[in-house]
């Protein structure tokens, strides 16, 4: 009986906890689960690895980050979207998102998986994003039942939100000539569907282009050194550059330059407060002007390696090794130093998780660390938990159904669990 007592608390625990839907926790892209609570400062000290799977294929093999669903954990791995049980690891299903052999001969590329609808949402782009099979596969997320093309294939991640999928592109349209660009499909109105071109570029290559942050009227992307904000319905104003061309721009709602090094931008809650880095510094601005609320100094020179995280009272940004703390409503003035800082044990490429009162980093080198969120009443924090696993982590942390995922270059999603 008390075995039986025991799985149906775990069962009602991973229904009740917050699912990671979308790489970054939700659409506004925050790192931040609010609603998962199981793991605390207080008990993260004892999380141990509870399974791992391993892809048994040898090249492309990186597990990117993890989504969660009531279909369970979906990661895109090389050419396969696989689909785990989060409580045992094992496999419910798999889907091939495009031929391997293709893949050795051509570009191909798949993204990060988010979940919508009752669907797991791929983008893949294949050779120069204009052959066949390119765009953002769907796939039902409890039976892995092909459910078709949905949207263009996004730059990292498509990103759904209320029956949209926004997202950027990249296209390559001949010797050293492309163009980038971005995309609203709204799937329950084609009419109201829209794309806009940001360049065309040439040999010199194209500017950097992040994928968005969306909230309920529109989203953030950073593109060159700017953040531009555009709207979800189509905007006014669009035109072409010249009679007959094949390009197309639309005016954003407003932009703001901050120069090289600029990460993802985040979004606080729904269209509360934006974030976005640079060499040396992190902004938080009004997203419905783009006016600054208040500026930090990170406590290195070198641009944050990874997109802010942000939860009700705190911006997390990592550098050079280092995870800084900044109060969300800033420090009563315009420049604003950490509150804390610790050590992350390594370069941090993937941003930060926060869930439960506890916020997680993953280095390169494969080092896990935990530190309270909230800080440890001084200007330096050591970690609550750490855990080594001598490995490139591609994907993750991410918090959800009770657990911390984990996914690495060499194929693996490892769980832990208290």
């Amino acid at each position: 009986m008390r075995r039986v007592r025991g799985a149906a608390v775990l069962a009602a625990v991973l229904v009740l906890a917050g699912c990671w839907a979308v790489p970054g926790a939700g659409p506004t892209r925050s790192g931040h689960n609010p609603t998962e609570t199981v793991l605390t400062p207080e008990n993260v000290s004892r999380l141990v690895p509870a399974w791992t799977w391993q892809a048994e294929w040898t090249t492309p093999r990186a597990v990117l980050e993890p989504v969660t669903s009531p279909g369970g954990v979906h990661i895109s791995v090389g050419h396969k979207l696989v689909t785990l049980d989060p409580a045992t690891g094992v496999e419910r299903w798999r889907a091939v998102l495009y031929d391997a052999g293709i893949g050795a001969q051509v570009p191909v590329d798949a993204g990060k998986p988010a979940v919508s609808g009752g669907r797991v949402l791929v983008p893949v782009s294949i050779y120069r994003n204009v052959a066949p099979g390119t765009g953002t596969h769907s796939y039902d997320e409890q039976t892995g039942a092909d459910r078709g093309l949905v949207a263009p294939a996004g730059i990292e991640a498509s990103i759904p939100r209320d029956g949209r999928v926004v997202g950027t592109y990249g296209t390559v349209i001949g010797s050293g000539i492309g163009t980038v660009g971005l995309f609203v499909t709204d799937e329950r109105d084609a009419t109201k569907s829209w794309s806009a071109n940001l360049s065309v570029y040439g040999t010199e290559g194209a500017p950097p282009l992040s994928s968005p942050a969306v909230g309920s009227d529109r989203f953030f992307i950073a593109f060159g050194g700017e953040v531009r904000s555009y709207s979800l319905a189509e905007p006014t104003g669009c035109y072409f550059p010249f009679p007959g061309s094949p390009y197309r721009f639309c005016p954003s709602i407003w932009s703001r330059s901050f120069g090289a090094g600029l990460t993802r931008p985040t979004l606080a809650g729904d269209d509360r407060l934006l974030v976005a880095g640079d060499a040396g510094h992190v902004w938080a601005l009004e997203p419905t002007t783009g006016a600054e609320f208040w500026s930090g100094v990170l406590p290195t020179t070198d641009a944050p390696s990874a997109p802010p995280s942000i939860d009700a009272e705190h911006v997390y940004v990592v550098a050079a090794g280092r995870l800084a703390l900044f109060d969300r409503g800033g420090c009563g003035g315009a420049a604003c130093n950490p509150v804390w800082s610790a050590d992350s044990g390594g370069t941090v490429a993937t941003q930060p998780a926060i869930a439960g009162g506890v916020v997680y980093t993953a280095t390169t080198a494969g080092r896990l660390r935990a530190f309270p969120a909230a800080g440890c009443g001084a200007a330096t924090c050591a970690p609550l938990w750490e855990h080594d696993l001598g490995t490139t982590i591609t994907g993750g942390p991410v918090v959800s159904l009770g657990r911390l995922f984990v996914g690495t270059a060499d194929g693996r999603l490892i769980a832990f669990q208290t």
